[in-house]
């Protein structure tokens, strides 16, 4: 299937293969292409599993590198999409530990425990003769200790690791998803699995790439009159080095984004080049935010490489004072419980490392930044109906697609999860009138970039809407763009070449060459645009069937179908469903469908009539 860039066929060319495994909307089987196209709004983000004593955290053979244990424990829990979690690269699970306890060691007086192990046997990297090392001897030294029937998690692709393992206990830990995992995987530490005995039940919920929602933004920028330094905080690419102790905690992770440092005109970045490094020991290219209770202060730490030249700069220290910007207990600075940038006191000052020296220069503000690039670009004419591709404005509350370059640094379809909708996501905004509004997904394939949003409600036809895109920090151009009472567009789909509408039977079957419609009965057709609802929801929050003010015309074949309802569909966001009874004396085959509001008229949606 090609690339198509409604809203409908971008989600079914990934969404298909799971639409008939989710569960069922309002009690029935909604049909394949409606399913493809809502399910993401209505997909359960959240599971709670069962890991088994006996359960290791990853299968050895395939993972021959990770070998572990006496080879005798089972396979682990394995949570993926069909659990009801998406794995979009950049998105984050967290894990909680519900109930159930765990003993590793019976015979040898363990007692059982929660999710955190045995307190009594720090496993790290330990080997023991005939049994092995513990899965804790691939994780990261700083997570240690590792204790003995602890849960210990790690990503995958079809059961093979992605990055590396890393400890959980009872949580709750949330981890960012690297790119190429489809999987988390779930199991107890332990090197003999077959003297184990209980089970844990543990919750993983799923939660998208927000980026700023709490009011960060994607680059911080701390500046003073002698230093400015930006932070892309979008770099932290995962949480398995985090380390959180009774007194604060530290979140390392590898930088790999548009870091500088720039002092009276000497700019360093996080990606400069070094031939004769001369700091030992540094882990160059990584960065640090950490807190201590004991100084009140958090810290970000960078490393660089270093270059021999005089007043060269081989660290970058940036201490944030203040009850104000203590930072939640393993907490990225991309997720939304990160302190917003508001909320920061200008208490602070950047301290600079070179060769043995340590300059300081205080810090007067800390704002937003840009993290270079082309800023986002689109015209008016992209801005179109989500259904029909419709030019010519936007109607309040429906489904629009937004078409243009540089709208973002993500490949693929990505798709938001849950209600009500985010506002920002993978750092990328849609500004209707100052305001973010809701987003369904952002998109890149092949070079062909899109945004589908909701408009929001409270927009007034008859005036203009100024649009903009904010894409990491960077703004594009506003674009004025006509506000519409109604126009209506039906969502479709392309098959054996003709473009056929989401419309089903009473029973929720799609109506297709199969199971084609018969003179008489009601059917419902799915579409967007139709305008102003009764007490309409608030802006990306699901609908339960408001029905709208004006009530539209359709017609099948050219002639006119009785409407029954029309309104919101219950569940979703801007999306509207019209009952309409198919008339007698219609032509056997395919035949055009068309809804007219006020004068605006949908585009055509075939529908096979019997």
């Amino acid at each position: 299937m090609t690339y198509h860039r409604g809203i409908a066929s971008s989600i079914q060319t990934r969404r298909k293969e799971l639409a008939l495994a989710l569960p069922p909307l309002r009690a029935v089987v909604v049909t394949l292409f409606a399913l493809s196209l809502l399910a993401r709004f209505a997909a359960a983000q959240s599971t709670t599993v069962t890991v088994n004593a006996n359960q290791g955290p990853w299968v050895q053979s395939l993972n021959p590198s990770f070998n572990y244990g006496y080879g005798d424990n089972a396979a682990p829990t394995a949570v993926d999409a069909s659990s009801g979690i998406l794995f979009n690269p950049g998105g984050t699970v967290t894990v909680t530990y519900v109930s159930g306890l765990v003993n590793v060691f019976p015979e040898g007086g363990f007692t059982a425990t929660d999710a955190n192990g045995y307190s009594g046997d720090a496993t790290n990297n330990m080997v023991i003769a005939t049994y092995g090392s513990y899965p804790s001897y691939f994780i990261s030294s700083s997570s240690y200790p590792v204790y003995a029937s602890e849960l210990i998690g790690t990503f995958a692709n079809n059961g093979v690791i992605v990055g590396n393992p890393f400890p959980i206990g009872d949580g709750p830990k949330s981890f960012t998803i690297p790119s190429g995992a489809n999987q988390l995987l779930l199991g107890v530490d332990d090197n003999d699995y077959s003297d184990n005995t209980g089970s844990w039940q543990i919750k993983v919920t799923y939660a998208p790439a927000t980026g700023s929602t709490a009011g960060n933004p994607a680059c911080y920028q701390f500046s003073g009159p002698g230093a400015t330094l930006d932070i892309d905080i979008t770099s932290f690419a995962s949480k398995q080095d985090d380390h959180v102790t009774s007194s604060g905690y530290t979140s390392k992770d590898t930088f790999e984004g548009n870091n500088s440092l720039m002092i009276g005109g000497s700019t360093k970045t996080s990606t400069s080049t070094s031939n004769t490094p001369d700091c030992v020991g540094c882990l160059l290219g990584s960065a640090v935010f950490s807190y201590s209770s004991g100084t009140n202060l958090t810290v970000f730490t960078m490393t660089v490489p270093a270059d021999d030249t005089p007043g060269d700069m081989n660290s970058w220290f940036v201490t944030l004072g203040g009850a104000g910007n203590l930072i939640p207990s393993g907490v990225l600075p991309q997720s939304q419980l990160f302190p917003p940038i508001s909320s920061w006191s200008v208490n602070s000052q950047i301290t600079v490392a070179s060769g043995g020296n340590f300059a300081s220069y205080p810090i007067t503000s800390i704002s937003s930044c840009s993290l270079g690039g082309n800023p986002p670009s689109f015209t008016a004419s992209g801005v179109v109906n989500g259904a029909s591709f419709a030019k010519g404005g936007i109607v309040p509350g429906e489904i629009a697609t937004l078409f243009g370059s540089n709208l973002t640094s993500s490949t693929g379809i990505n798709l938001t999860s849950g209600l009500p909708l985010v506002t920002t996501f993978l750092n990328v905004a849609v500004m209707v009138n100052g305001t973010a509004a809701p987003l369904f997904a952002v998109d890149n394939v092949n070079g062909q970039e899109q945004i589908n949003f909701q408009v929001p409600w409270e927009l007034a036809s008859g005036s203009n809407a100024n649009i903009a895109v904010m894409n990491n920090g960077t703004a594009s151009v506003t674009i004025s763009v006509p506000v519409l009472a109604a126009q209506p567009g039906i969502i479709n789909y392309n098959t054996a070449g003709g473009n056929f509408g989401v419309i089903l039977h009473a029973n929720f079957q799609l109506a297709d060459s199969e199971h084609p419609v018969m003179a008489d009965e009601t059917m419902l057709i799915y579409c967007t645009g139709l305008g102003t609802v009764s007490s309409p929801p608030a802006d990306g929050a699901a609908a339960n069937g408001q029905s709208t003010v004006a009530v539209p015309n359709v017609t099948i074949g050219g002639v006119n179908a009785k409407v029954s309802f029309s309104g919101l569909a219950p569940g979703f966001v801007g999306l509207y469903q019209v009952n309409a009874v198919v008339p007698s004396g219609l032509t056997t085959g395919n035949q055009p469908v068309v809804i007219i509001v006020g004068g605006s008229s949908s585009n055509s949606a075939l529908l096979p009539i019997q």
